[in-house]
């Protein structure tokens, strides 16, 4: 038998993770399409890594890479990648490919899984545990008492 305690603290982590499932995922969603529509009508450049730009997180460091590449307008652009790693996943002189907005071309991005859709594919796992914990909590029966009790033990002594 759970207890009202026991039965209000699952109902509260169940509406926590009720409340977070489909908002991540929805959140995932509008990012996905959001993407999708971006490489639909970007235009597409070959890029050179100039550099590898250091960020540091706690106490160790990753590398951006720094790419420059030349717009339809004729003009060069150099960005800094929004994605670091350690170690560097580029190295300088690499040529890639990237995608940006005829209207906005100093927002490039290279085209490879991890820029484009990584955190996407995270997320939406996370989402879908969420979403699954959620359904776990709220349809999770306790299990009847008389499954502890094997009648082939003899009882525990009785204390004094």
């Amino acid at each position: 038998m759970v207890s009202h305690p026991q039965r209000k603290l699952r109902l509260m982590f169940g509406l926590i993770f009720f409340v977070l499932g489909p908002c991540v995922m929805l959140a995932v969603f509008v990012s996905a399409w959001n993407t999708r529509q971006f490489l639909r009508h970007s235009l597409v450049a070959q890029a050179t890594i100039v550099r590898l730009a250091g960020v540091r997180f706690r106490h160790s460091m990753s590398y951006a890479p720094v790419f420059t590449y030349i717009a339809t307008d004729g003009r060069p652009y150099t960005v800094a990648s929004h994605q670091a790693s350690s170690p560097p996943a580029y190295s300088v002189g690499a040529f890639v490919t990237v995608h940006y907005q005829k209207d906005h071309p100093e927002d490039a991005v290279i085209d490879s899984f991890s820029e484009l859709w990584a955190f996407k594919v995270i997320w939406g796992f996370v989402s879908l545990l969420f979403t699954l914990l959620f359904l776990a909590i709220v349809f999770a029966r306790p299990r009847p008492q008389h499954i502890y009790h094997r009648s082939d033990f003899p009882p525990p002594p009785t204390p004094r």
